[in-house]
């Protein structure tokens, strides 16, 4: 909605730069915008590409890129990743691990691929290499060799204990609060 107004700012500044070129003289004009402009750098450059990937971490989607390599490091063991609280999980992961689309089409339910056009219900879990992006089945993943990638609600110290899972990696965001927990069974 803002930038309907660009235009008519730009136009109401250049003219006040204008009227203020006529009453002062033309080095202090060009003093006082350098100056300006200069500020404006500086400001912008310390909020966006100080603070701001800092800050709003979470929301450019930190710790994709270090799960997508943790993965890809072990390729012999199988993943649940569990994407309760976040449905794009695997998507980030396929753009992060580089997983060529080919590979991922050939793995998708033959329903998704022929109904495309026919908005069909979004698939709740995604296959592909050594990877299932879904919600956490007890009954199901109970096995040793599995791996259980999740936020830290994923996964409660109880559970982990009734369950034997160890906990084997964390991740943090550069505030250093949690964001993923890697869990393996013994």
């Amino acid at each position: 909605r803002p930038l309907v107004f660009v235009y008519p700012l730009m136009m109401v500044i250049g003219i006040g730069i204008d009227e203020i070129s006529q009453v002062v003289n033309k080095k202090a004009v060009l003093l006082i915008v350098l100056v300006l402009v200069g500020y404006g750098l500086v400001t912008l450059y310390g909020s966006y590409f100080v603070k701001f990937p800092i800050e709003r971490a979470q929301g450019w989607n930190y710790g994709y890129d270090q799960i997508g390599n943790y993965i890809l490091e072990h390729p012999e063991k199988r993943f649940v990743v569990d994407d309760n609280r976040n449905p794009r999980t695997y998507i980030l992961l396929l753009y992060h691990m580089k997983v060529p689309p080919a590979l991922y089409q050939s793995e998708v339910d033959s329903f998704y691929r022929e109904n495309y056009y026919r908005a069909p219900d979004p698939a709740e879990e995604y296959r592909f290499a050594n990877v299932e992006v879904r919600n956490i089945d007890w009954e199901k993943d109970l096995e040793k060799d599995l791996v259980i990638i999740g936020d830290s609600l994923s996964v409660s110290d109880s559970q982990a204990v009734e369950h034997g899972l160890v906990n084997v990696k964390d991740i943090y965001n550069p505030l250093g609060n949690l964001i993923f927990r890697v869990w393996e069974g013994i």
